[in-house]
């Protein structure tokens, strides 16, 4: 390895490594602004002799909140807001109290009634949202001007509910862009290098099994132990995932040395560029990454969902949406070293339909829990499986693939943001 080359290296660890400290500290600030509350349950009655509360209105709850957050309100009532008693009976009203302000007021008409939401538990109501101009306290009170207290709903019991939240800024791209550089740089500058000739030791069909199942157990450990133990979050999700790419890394390369013995490996993960047509190869390699990206969005559109995945939880928040952005650039690079780098590379002892089938299967079963009920998302990541390893065996190369799946996280993440 050239002094260049090692120099180049560096700073493309430097560029990645400034990025995810950076984007873990806003996550983390994100996190902590972020508000969900609801409020006790009680009835309409005791709420009328709450601070407050008027002769013609109920103070159901009063909050906290910062300016510039968005925020949004619910009412739920555990009777299923029956049309019968709950039609014009009353009015739910947003206030801003310092100063003393109105922000929502909806009326419990026909209109409405028709959208509140349903279940076994009873209903729910959103008022609506938005930014708030001011910070402090807000109120929600049910209101009755001009009518008499409706006996009716006296004993409903209700309770309130508030999601605020710090929306993201476009400065929040800037980390990501920054791991997304440093990425590149990384694997453009291992695509240049000059590797050496290096002789790979044949390694036996018990000594690849038992690297590719040392590996493949690293990572399945690696997995588990993000996504089931604690602590939770955003920010501790982000920095888990971090640990996770890195011992896929430190797996990889630990692991294809146990099995081929080799002293550079570079070369025992095929980190070097194509033998046939380089440059065609490298020039391809992002317009698949793109073309990915459109089979995603087309899937996600084609495949109905049957229920809510773990992802889409995580981005609700823009906390999550942005530790999402920033692991969906920081991983593309980690889980080539190991999947078409580690895993392809030593099943190949096994004949290049099984470690096409080993590689693929693998791929998708650590992503699979992440996207289950969503498979529109389950349905892209398999194709992505399959199109990535079709370019590791048609090239030779784990860069090429690399360089596509970064194109094609990182197309899906400024879209996002």
């Amino acid at each position: 390895m050239t002094r260049v080359t090692a120099t180049l290296l560096m700073v493309a660890v430097a560029l990645v490594a400034s990025g995810v400290v950076w984007s873990a500290r806003r996550v983390a600030e994100l996190e902590r602004h972020e508000f969900e509350h609801e409020g006790k349950a009680q009835s309409l009655a005791d709420a009328r002799n709450e601070k407050g509360s008027t002769a013609v209105s109920a103070r159901l709850d009063r909050v906290e909140l910062r300016a510039d957050d968005n925020a949004f309100f619910e009412v739920c009532s555990a009777d299923g807001m029956p049309d019968a008693q709950w039609l014009d009976a009353v009015d739910f009203a947003v206030f801003q109290l310092e100063p003393l302000k109105l922000l929502l007021r909806v009326p419990l008409d026909k209109e409405h009634l028709e959208v509140v939401r349903r279940n076994s538990r009873g209903a729910c109501l959103t008022l609506g949202g938005g930014p708030l101009e001011v910070g402090g306290a807000h109120a929600v009170d049910a209101v009755w001007p001009g009518k008499p207290f409706p006996e009716a709903l006296a004993q409903a019991s209700v309770r309130v509910r508030v999601l605020a939240r710090h929306p993201l800024t476009p400065a929040d791209r800037l980390p990501v862009l920054l791991i997304a550089l440093g990425a590149l740089l990384l694997l453009l500058t291992l695509y240049l290098a000059r590797v050496p000739e290096v002789a790979l030791q044949t390694a036996t069909s018990s000594r690849t099994s038992v690297a590719l199942a040392g590996g493949l157990a690293v990572l399945g450990a690696g997995w588990f132990a993000s996504a089931f133990l604690g602590p939770f979050g955003p920010t501790w999700g982000l920095l888990k995932t971090v640990a996770l790419a890195l011992a896929e890394v430190a797996a990889a390369f630990g692991f294809s040395y146990l099995a081929l013995r080799a002293s550079k490996p570079v070369a025992s993960l095929s980190l070097q560029r194509p033998v046939r047509a380089p440059w065609l190869a490298l020039g391809l390699a992002p317009l698949f990454g793109l073309l990915l990206m459109y089979t995603a969005t087309f899937a996600l559109r084609l495949v109905p969902s049957t229920g809510e995945s773990a992802i889409e939880t995580f981005i609700s928040w823009p906390s999550g949406m942005l530790a999402f952005g920033t692991i969906g650039v920081l991983v593309p690079v980690c889980e080539e070293f190991f999947f078409r780098g580690f895993v392809y590379g030593l099943a190949l002892r096994f004949g290049k339909v099984a470690a096409f089938a080993l590689t693929v299967v693998s791929f998708v079963a650590i992503h699979a829990a992440q996207t289950w009920g969503n498979w529109g998302s389950l349905l892209s990541i398999t194709i992505t499986g399959l199109v990535l390893t079709a370019l590791r065996a048609g090239t030779g190369s784990t860069l090429i693939p690399a360089i596509a799946h970064l194109v094609y996280n990182l197309g899906l993440t400024l879209r996002s943001l």
